[in-house]
């Protein structure tokens, strides 16, 4: 039980010194605006068609498309998580209290709460924001339109989603946009470990605006990897010629554990074997 406790202690030191740092409270600002813009959104596009929809696919919804403008959210989550571990002498204290093991526990519990905690806050707020226009009910809504008219003129969700259970559909577009801002922030945490924050920070930037840069125009003809085409569900059924549905997602998430292990891997090997000295460097 001590263990777990000193573990504990380690992961609210480290969100507490993380809530209040000025980049996760002015990028944090940031994010809630463009979700609140995104539900009104959401929520003006109901009413303006005559639509309804159930709670169960407006949270489908808000997951599968990343809540809106995911290249900007994402770019925000990745100023929010930019000093994690943050380069400064609480980090060496804690070291020195504890042992190299429960450290590397709490960043990876860190890494873990900050991705869940963004993605509750995110969708509560949008559900919030656009509960005026949604009925309670079950089931898809689209299937009940394409049931009483011929063709529908709006489609509220992917269409391979209409084949599952709701919850099922939710948790799957959950767990790929929770393994893709994992990842994100975890692979951070590594770059930091070998004292490169700038290089960490340059890769994902460049990743997550490569491909509306240059590629879009210059390139969009050919089949090339992007990993935000593997963020959330509508990309990946929208960007891959060959989506199977469950099939694809599963394996895309087979992938995204593959990284999550090796990123753990190389993490414990730093933390085990190598020197680890933090200091004030301003990231």
């Amino acid at each position: 039980m001590s263990k777990v406790r000193s573990v504990k202690s380690l992961v609210c030191g480290q969100l507490s010194d993380w809530a209040h740092s000025p980049r996760t409270i002015i990028s944090g600002l940031v994010i809630l605006a463009l979700t609140y813009m995104n539900a009104r959104d959401y929520q003006h596009f109901l009413e303006r068609t005559s639509l309804y929809a159930y709670w169960g696919e407006s949270v489908f919804y808000f997951l599968s498309t990343g809540f809106g403008n995911l290249p900007l959210t994402s770019a925000l989550f990745l100023i929010m998580v930019s000093e994690v571990p943050k380069r400064n002498a609480f980090q060496n204290i804690m070291l020195i209290r504890s042992n190299r093991g429960r450290w590397y526990a709490s960043q990876v519990l860190f890494c873990l709460l900050v991705t869940i905690l963004m993605m509750v806050v995110l969708l509560s707020v949008s559900l919030g924001f656009s509960f005026p226009a949604l009925e309670s009910g079950e089931g898809w809504s689209d299937l009940e339109r394409m049931a009483s008219e011929s063709e529908i003129e709006y489609q509220l969700v992917t269409a391979f989603a209409l084949e599952l259970p709701v919850p099922q559909a939710c948790w799957l577009a959950a767990a790929v946009l929770f393994c893709f801002w994992f990842v994100m922030a975890f692979s951070i945490f590594v770059f930091n470990l070998f004292g490169k924050p700038q290089l960490g920070l340059l890769l994902y930037a460049t990743l997550l605006s490569l491909k509306v840069i240059v590629l879009w125009e210059m390139l969009s003809e050919f089949d090339l990897f992007m990993p935000s085409d593997y963020a959330t569900i509508c990309n990946i059924a929208n960007t891959q010629g060959d989506f199977e549905g469950v099939p694809t997602i599963v394996t895309v998430l087979l992938v995204y554990a593959s990284i999550i292990a090796g990123c753990l891997l190389i993490g414990y090997l730093k933390c085990r074997y190598m020197d680890l000295q933090f200091d004030s460097e301003k990231v």
